[in-house]
Order: C-alpha cells, then sequence, then structure tokens
C-alpha cells in the first residue's frame, strides 16, 4: 500500500507544480498586458494634453481676435453716438429757437384775432339788419306765392279734369303692357327651363357617375298646370276686358255734320277755357278740337251714343226714303228731347255702373289668383332639385373639398422635400469646396484633420 502512496503524493505534487507554473506564466502574461496598457493609456494621455492645449492655443487666438473686433466695434459706436448727441444737442437748440419764434407768431395772431373778432361784431350787427329786411321780404314774397299756390290749385283742379281723360288710354298701354310681360315672361320661362334642365342634368350625373346611385328624374307636371292656370287667368281677365271696353270711338260724316250744326246752333257746348286754349293752338285742327268738347261736354265716348244721339237729328226723305239732317233751327230742341230721354236711361246705366264694379272686382281677383299661380310657378320650378339631393350635393362637395386639400397638402410637402433635397445637394457642394480650399494649410488645425480624426 506505501508505493501507492508515493504514487498518488508523486502524481499530486506534478500536478501542483504544473499548475503552479501555468499560474505564474498567467501572471507575468497579465503583468505585461498590464505594462503595456499602462504605456498606452501614457501616449493616450500625452496626446490628449498635446491635443488639448493645441486647442486652447486655438480658442486663445480665436477669442483674442473677437475681443479686437467688439473693442473696436464698441469703440465705433461710442464714436457714433457721442456724434449723434452733439447732432441732438445741436436739433435741440434749433428746436427751442423755432419754438420761440412760434411762440412770438402766435403772440401776433392772437393780437390780429382780438382785431378780426371786433370786426365780425360789427359784421354781425350789420347781418342782423340784413336779416330783418330779408324777413320783410320773405313776408310780401310769401304772399304773392300763396296766390301762385291758389292758381296752381284751379289749374291743379283742371289737370284732374284731363286726368280723367287719360283713363282712357290708360287702359291701351295697360293692354300693351299686358302684352309686353307675356312676352318677357314666355323669355324667363324659357331661361328657367334651360336652367332647370341643366340642374336635372348635374343632379344626374353626380348620382348615376359619381355615386353610382339609381337616378329617378323629377316630375315637371308643375309647368303644365301653371301653364293652364295662367292662361285661364288670362282668358277670364280679356273676357272681362272685352265686356266692358267697348270698340274705339268713330265718328262719320253724318256725324260731323251734325256736331258742325250743334257748334253752330250750341257754341255754349264749348267751354270758354277750350276756346281760349283753341286760339292759342297753331298746328292743331280747330274743328276737330270743337267736336271732341261738344262730345265731352255731353258725355260721349262710345260709337254707339254717337249713333243714338244721330238718330235724333236725322228724318227720312219722301221721295227716296233715304234718311237726311233735320233743319239746324230743330238742333237745340232734338238735343233737349235726347237729354231727357238719357236722363230715364240712368237707372240702366247705374246698374251698368254696378256690372262694371263687379267687372272690376272679378279682374282684381283674376290677378290676384294669377299673381299666387306665377309665385307658385317659380317656387316649384325652384325646388325641382329635392332636399335629399342638395343634401347629397353638400356632402359631396365636402368629401371632394377634403380630398383636395389632402392632395394640395401632399403636393405642398413633396415640393417642400425636393427643395430640401436641393438644399442638402448644395450645402454638401459648398463643405466640399471648404474642405478643398488651399486656406486650411495654413490653419493650426485643419478642417480635414479634424475629419480625419473623428474617422479614425
Amino acid at each position: 500500500a506505501l508505493p501507492i502512496f508515493e504514487g498518488v503524493e508523486g502524481a499530486y505534487k506534478t500536478e501542483r507544480r504544473e499548475m503552479l507554473d501555468s499560474h505564474e506564466k498567467d501572471l507575468r502574461e497579465l503583468v505585461d498586458n498590464r505594462r503595456e496598457k499602462e504605456e498606452a493609456h501614457k501616449k493616450r494621455r500625452d496626446t490628449a494634453i498635446y491635443e488639448g492645449h493645441t486647442a486652447l492655443d486655438t480658442k486663445y487666438l480665436e477669442q483674442g481676435e473677437i475681443f479686437n473686433n467688439a473693442r473696436r466695434s464698441n469703440q465705433t459706436s461710442i464714436h457714433k453716438i457721442a456724434t449723434e448727441l452733439e447732432g441732438y444737442k445741436a436739433q435741440y437748440m434749433m428746436n427751442a429757437e423755432k419754438l420761440n419764434y412760434n411762440l412770438q407768431v402766435l403772440r401776433e395772431r392772437v393780437k390780429e384775432n382780438k382785431n378780426a373778432q371786433n370786426q365780425h361784431k360789427r359784421k354781425l350787427t350789420r347781418l342782423q339788419d340784413v336779416l330783418s329786411q330779408l324777413i320783410n321780404r320773405y313776408a310780401e314774397t310769401d304772399k304773392r306765392f300763396r296766390q301762385a299756390n291758389n292758381e296752381l290749385t284751379e289749374a291743379y283742379r283742371r289737370v284732374t279734369e284731363q286726368y280723367k281723360d287719360l283713363q282712357l288710354k290708360f287702359q291701351h298701354f295697360e293692354k300693351s303692357d299686358q302684352d309686353k310681360h307675356q312676352q318677357i315672361w314666355t323669355m324667363h320661362e324659357h331661361d328657367c327651363m334651360k336652367l332647370v334642365h341643366k340642374c336635372m342634368q348635374g343632379d344626374r350625373v353626380v348620382h348615376e357617375e359619381l355615386l353610382g346611385m339609381q337616378w329617378v328624374p323629377p316630375s315637371l307636371d308643375f309647368w303644365v298646370q301653371a301653364e293652364e292656370e295662367t292662361n285661364d287667368a288670362q282668358g277670364l281677365i280679356q273676357g272681362v276686358e272685352e265686356t266692358l271696353d267697348g270698340e274705339p270711338m268713330e265718328i262719320s260724316e253724318n256725324a260731323q255734320l251734325m256736331l258742325q250744326i250743334l257748334y253752330t246752333q250750341a257754341p255754349f257746348l264749348v267751354e270758354e277755357k277750350a276756346k281760349d286754349a283753341l286760339r292759342n293752338l297753331e298746328q292743331m285742327d280747330g274743328t276737330e278740337a270743337k267736336l271732341d268738347s261738344i262730345l265731352a261736354v255731353l258725355g260721349i265716348v262710345k260709337t254707339e251714343q254717337v249713333d243714338e244721339l244721330l238718330e235724333y237729328f236725322t228724318v227720312e226723305a219722301d221721295e227716296e226714303g233715304g234718311m237726311t239732317q233735320i233743319n239746324p233751327q230743330d238742333a237745340v230742341q232734338a238735343l233737349y228731347t235726347y237729354l231727357d230721354e238719357r236722363k230715364t236711361k240712368a237707372a240702366t246705366r247705374m246698374e251698368l255702373s254696378n256690372t262694371q264694379q263687379t267687372a272690376a272686382s272679378l279682374r282684381t281677383r283674376k290677378q290676384m289668383e294669377k299673381r299666387k299661380a306665377e309665385r307658385e310657378f317659380w317656387r316649384r320650378m325652384s325646388a325641382v332639385v329635392p332636399e335629399g339631393h342638395d343634401r347629397i350635393w353638400r356632402s359631396l362637395e365636402n368629401g371632394l373639398e377634403g380630398y383636395l386639400a389632402q392632395l394640395q397638402q401632399r403636393s405642398s410637402l413633396i415640393d417642400e422635400t425636393d427643395r430640401i433635397r436641393k438644399q442638402n445637394e448644395e450645402l454638401r457642394a459648398l463643405l466640399n469646396q471648404y474642405l478643398g480650399s488651399r486656406v486650411n494649410d495654413e490653419l493650426f488645425s485643419p478642417p480635414q484633420l479634424q475629419v480625419d480624426r473623428k474617422s479614425t
């Protein structure tokens, strides 16, 4: 057993010696590695100290130059401020002299204003006297104008009577205006119908082509209905006008001869004012004006009334059985007979007047109905596009506007990216130009050296 223990002990000692040798070898390697790292660290530290001193010297030189520039700039600013101060002092002295001069001028003006005030007071007294004279003159003028006003009032009454004659002319022009209104109505109706079809076409395009929805055309019944109501109203009004308005008054040759006899036998039928007016007329047929004056006095405005009056001035001939004029001496008696019989027909004319009033009220009511039908026509035409379709249009418009805003934003971002890319290329070219400049060789620390150090 002893040799076995000796063999084990020998193996243990051998293994211990090998292990000690291995650890010693590792320790030497660690010591050598530490020594190498300390030397490398010392070299880097010396290099960093050298570079720091170099950078410090460079900064010192740069800051010294900046300090000198700032000192020169401050000295220049101080000199400039001192110069401006001297200028302000001189300007202040000049302004003080100007103010003193202006003060003297204002004092002189105060004196002049006092003198002018005294003159104005004297002028005011004089103007008050003139005002009193003008008041008296105004009273006289007012009296004269009042008299003229009375004369104009009389003339106004005469014009009022003439206005009644203009009512017949007004009926003619009213009918003409209605025709023009119908023409303008037709023209505007045609234009608006074009707009209606255009709106319908746009609505169809929005639904079928843009939204892919089924489009149902709106009803155009309002056009036919409105047109029928308008035509019915115009027909009723035209019928009332044809019933109330007679044909234009026509005077035959026999009627003119009758009126000549009346003017000769009864000159009192022509008013004195009308006679004076006829004398002043130079280019008008006096006979025709006299006949019109007689008809106006008798109240004859229709051809039937002229024919009715002519019956009292004609008699049957004995031989041929024709009609002939009565004796001029009997003209006044025939006129009295006509007037008496016309009075007996007053009740009939009153009924006719009531009929005319009823027709006028009917015409007014038909006009109101026509206006109502026209308003309904335009309202229904303006509502050819339903409200739901209008909301669809607005929603589509809002969506397209949002899409347009996104496209515009994207376009602006693309333009901005191109602009930044171009700026980067310009800056890169400028930086390469600065790095390749010969001035860098004269610097203590060229930019290229800094770039190379950073890259290493």
